[in-house]
């Protein structure tokens, strides 16, 4: 029967191979754009977990870097209770580095510049890190700047080494690095450079990040200030954040997930038009093989095998698909991609039970032939 079940695929190849091809675009489709979303997910969390005490940006922005806060506010958030010192900072993306446009797509370079006065490498704008190389920046530094380790990398630069930012050259003096790639790859530089490189407003500031005496607190903190200064600034604990930022991504793997089968439900839908077409051909030779003995049960078998046949190959061609999809998008814009023995099993699994059903109604068509019938009118 399996024998039989095989060699049915090969009638009609182009049919076949159409329905296969359904499959594996569908599956491909998910485990490219899950791992992409997964891999981001990694990344995001691991920066996420290098945050620190609480940051506070413009009320209504997208996030601190669109933001713009005037500079008066450090003062009063100074006075905050559990508020240990309040950091100026400013993030923005890079339009060029060494004159090469990076400032859009997943390739970006991320510009922090902060206050080397009150803070240092490990708290610049509330990530941690940490000098691997040279040295960290100094509150008197003006034309230097620190890089992240994957950054230099890339670059292929070296301490001392001259790098241009926005067609502004600045002297690598220190290199760290985080628990993040993500993070890895910005450049760190004094408020004042950032400034100056960008023409804002000495006035303003993207955010500021606080260190508080006591970090356990860091909600209720971020609560006082949103009760005091809501209708400005909004605060973020780095616990509150992490919550968020994990439901959006969750919300959005589960969004991927849904186009994604649309593709493989429509494949399934082939498959059935197909194994109905393909029982319509073949009504003598069932009629035939029930005539000979085999019974509805062992008809409805056979043709569940070729539609799940048909789904197990275009699962396993969707996984190479797919596979090569998300190395080539890593490789081209340089972003994690996360692919987990779970996504390929439920994406199998998903595909093959599609195809099962599928055929369902072709098997139960096949089954209800009357052989007698069937060679009579033949």
């Amino acid at each position: 029967m399996l024998k039989i079940a095989f060699l049915n695929l090969f009638r009609h190849k182009l049919r076949t191979a159409l329905c296969i091809l359904g499959i594996a675009l569908g599956i491909a489709s998910v485990i490219a754009l899950v791992s992409i979303i997964d891999g981001l997910s990694f990344e995001i969390q691991g920066a996420i977990s290098q945050m620190q005490g609480i940051t506070v940006y413009e009320k209504g922005a997208m996030g601190p870097l669109f933001s713009e806060i005037d500079k008066s506010y450090e003062s009063k958030l100074s006075a905050i209770p559990n508020v240990k010192t309040v950091i100026p900072t400013r993030m923005t993306l890079a339009k060029t580095i060494e004159g090469k446009s990076v400032a859009f797509g997943f390739s970006s370079v991320r510009l922090i510049g902060s206050d080397y006065s009150k803070s240092k490498i490990n708290t610049a704008a509330g990530y941690g890190g940490k000098v691997i190389k040279g040295r960290s920046l100094t509150g008197s530094d003006n034309g230097k700047v620190v890089v992240g380790n994957e950054l230099m990398d890339q670059l292929n630069k070296f301490l001392g080494n001259n790098i241009k930012i926005n067609g502004k050259k600045f002297e690598i003096v220190g290199v760290y690095e985080t628990g993040s790639s993500l993070l890895n790859s910005s450049i760190l530089m004094s408020l004042d450079d950032l400034t100056e490189l960008n023409n804002y407003s000495q006035d303003k500031v993207g955010q500021f990040t606080l260190e508080l005496v006591d970090p356990s607190k860091d909600k209720q903190t971020a609560k006082l200030i949103n009760f005091k200064f809501g209708e400005k600034l909004k605060a973020v604990s780095a616990s509150s954040f992490s919550n968020q930022l994990a439901g959006i991504i969750d919300t959005l793997r589960l969004l991927v997930i849904i186009i994604a089968s649309i593709a493989v439900l429509v494949a399934g839908i082939a498959i059935l038009n197909t194994m109905l077409m393909s029982v319509t051909e073949r009504f003598k030779e069932i009629g035939t093989l029930k005539a000979t003995g085999w019974s509805s049960s062992d008809i409805v078998t056979m043709i569940l095998m070729e539609s799940a046949m048909i789904s197990a190959i275009g699962s396993i061609s969707g996984i190479i698909f797919g596979y090569l999809a998300s190395s080539t998008i890593s490789a081209a814009f340089n972003v994690s991609i996360l692919i987990s023995p779970g996504l390929i099993y439920q994406a199998v699994l998903f595909a093959v039970v599609i195809g099962l059903i599928s055929g369902i109604y072709p098997a139960y068509v096949a089954s209800k032939l009357d052989p007698v019938t069937v060679l009579i009118a033949e």
